[in-house]
Formats: C-alpha cells, sequence, structure tokens
C-alpha cells in the first residue's frame, strides 16, 4: 500500500527586525506551491503534478530539479553578497 504524503505549511518572515516580506510553502500530498511576498509584490511557484499520465517518479524528479535549481541560485547569491560584505575590493 502506498503511504500517504503529509501536509506540509511554513510561513516566515525574511526580514530581521520588521516588515512584511515573508515566505510561504504549503503542500498538500505531495503537490504544492511555494509564495514569496516582499512589500505589495509576490510570486508564486508551483511544484503540482498536472496530468494524470505523468509517471509519478518522473514528476517528483522534476519538482526535486526544479527546486535544486533554485537553492543553487539562492546560494549563490549568498556567496556573492557575503564576498561583497567580507571584501571591500569587490
Amino acid at each position: 500500500m502506498k503511504k500517504k504524503a503529509k501536509n506540509l505549511y511554513i510561513r516566515k518572515f525574511l526580514n530581521s527586525k520588521k516588515g512584511t516580506a515573508c515566505i510561504e510553502v504549503k503542500f498538500e500530498k505531495g503537490s504544492g506551491n511555494i509564495k514569496l511576498m516582499d512589500c505589495h509584490k509576490a510570486i508564486t511557484l508551483d511544484f503540482y503534478t498536472y496530468a494524470m499520465d505523468t509517471d509519478e517518479k518522473q514528476s517528483v524528479d522534476e519538482r526535486v530539479h526544479k527546486l535544486n535549481v533554485l537553492i543553487d541560485c539562492l546560494n549563490t547569491v549568498k556567496t556573492y553578497l557575503e564576498g561583497d560584505k567580507n571584501n571591500e575590493a569587490n
């Protein structure tokens, strides 16, 4: 019997002291979205299985790949900003 995926909900504010920028993560039964909000703008990144005939493993692999690309880009920006902070010549 296939194990039922658990629901996931996360909401965290992005600014350390004040502000309304936040990230909100909602997943139900393995599909969901990540919403990034900053001031008056918001984007939603979908991680849904859209086609019923899609191979489930391929669908999971595609969603994980999408997330890995986002994480790699964010880590690159973090490294860039930390380098800029620690090296005035940058």
